[in-house]
């Protein structure tokens, strides 16, 4: 196996080397790589562990591929003509109903953090329940 230090301590191999090394599986064209299955990803929504696949360094380095792709700007506020920087990905169709779609790019788009509050209907967003009175005693 050839690995090859460069500078910033990054490793280049082929890539069929980095997927045995890492234990990942290749998806698409090799462009994405991927450490959960669907079937994975289902165990972890079913355990409360979703965070795991948040954290991991393929989602993160897919999610600022996206927001570069969407150039740093919020796709909800785009379309009302406003401008305000991504910070954040979003599954269109979420990860607990379509986990298979976790790593599609056509599936994730950028969102500012009010824009993701306001779909996802929390924060200031979100319904309020109970007894509401009006009157001010």
């Amino acid at each position: 196996m050839t690995v090859r230090f460069v500078r910033n301590v990054r490793f280049v191999c082929d890539i069929m080397q980095l997927q045995n090394i890492l234990g990942l599986r290749a998806f698409g064209k090799g462009r994405v790589l991927m450490r959960f299955t669907a079937a994975e990803l289902r165990g972890l929504i079913r355990a409360g562990r979703v965070s795991e696949f948040y954290n991991s360094w393929e989602w993160r380095r897919l999610s600022k591929e996206v927001i570069a792709a969407g150039h740093n700007e919020c796709a909800e506020c785009s379309k009302a003509g406003r401008y305000s920087p991504a910070v954040l990905v979003h599954h269109v169709r979420h990860l607990k109903d379509a986990p298979e779609l976790a790593y599609d790019r056509g599936n994730l788009i950028p969102l500012c953090f009010d824009c993701h509050e306001r779909i996802h209907g929390r924060g200031i967003y979100a319904e309020r329940k109970g007894y509401r009175n009006e009157e001010k005693w």
